[in-house]
């Protein structure tokens, strides 16, 4: 649940800041547990997306969830900029160590401003490379794709995820993913959650707010022709994905139960909060 937690309290946050920038939160809640609807090794799931997925380890729940949150996202035009964030691999801890978050993301600016966020803030992450040499590994040949690789998630898992989570981004998106699986836990001895992520979603929301809205260089270009301060056109979603319920294991999957979609317009009113729009069961 860390990367949902995370969102939600960034999205808290802005309400309260009330910055000039129009964005949409995604939480995608869905139990975790055995069930006659388990999932076992194997199973050909459809996303809402109609991307077939081969489940190659029921372990591997968060990244099936995603695929499937990603279609009940708010259709937003190109050029909105996506930040997903979900407690994904226990690769990255085995790759950063637990208080580092792990960045992927297809602009280079965008991945530099996101760093530069999180220092700001106090957050340590780090850009690993999204390296298309692992795309192949993704291949199935029951499915469009396989949900761990077809050599079993062996290597590079950090990054094949984040490869995965690519198959089913909207296209035009400028889009990031942070892999917060160690960062967001407080591994010392008073346990529990760290918050890890609010920060640096908040400082990039102000940060991509005042350079307005654009693709590829043109956040940075903007910046450096002196419009930092205009106001804002630009759209931010953030995606929090699937609630672990308590760091639990999964031995399972089920079908996503509810999607909230919450509209962070309705903060500009007297009493800031995040409105639910709908729930779709």
């Amino acid at each position: 649940m860390g990367g949902a937690a995370a969102v939600l309290g960034a999205a808290r946050a802005l309400a309260e800041m009330r910055p000039p920038v129009e964005g949409h939160v995604v939480l995608a809640a869905c139990e975790n547990f055995i069930s006659d609807t388990a999932r076992w090794p194997g199973n050909i799931i459809t996303a809402s997306s109609g991307v077939t997925n081969e489940v190659g380890n029921t372990d591997a729940e968060t990244r099936l969830t995603a695929a499937d949150s990603l279609a009940y996202a708010p259709g937003l035009p190109a050029g909105t900029h996506v930040f997903e964030l979900s407690t994904f691999m226990g690769a990255v801890i085995v790759a950063l160590d637990q208080s580092i978050g792990g960045l992927m993301a297809p602009y280079d600016d965008l991945a530099t401003s996101l760093v530069s966020a999180a220092a700001a803030a106090g957050e340590r992450l780090w850009c690993l490379p999204l390296d298309g040499t692992y795309v192949s590994s993704l291949d199935s040949t029951l499915a469009g794709v396989n949900s761990i690789g077809a050599k079993g998630g062996v290597g590079a898992g950090t990054i094949t995820a984040g490869l995965f989570f690519a198959k089913f981004v909207r296209a035009g998106a400028l889009w990031a993913h942070i892999d917060i699986a160690g960062a967001a836990r407080n591994h010392g001895g008073g346990g529990g959650g760290t918050g890890y992520g609010v920060a640096t979603l908040v400082r990039s929301v102000h940060a991509f707010g005042r350079v307005g809205r654009g693709r590829g260089d043109s956040a940075l270009t903007r910046r450096s022709a002196g419009t930092v301060g205009r106001r804002s056109e630009a759209v931010v979603e953030f995606f929090g994905r699937h609630f672990e319920w308590c760091f639990w294991q999964s031995l399972t999957l089920n079908r996503v139960s509810c999607v909230f979609l919450c509209d962070m317009r309705h903060c500009h009113e007297n009493v800031p909060r995040i409105k639910i729009l709908r729930t779709l069961m």
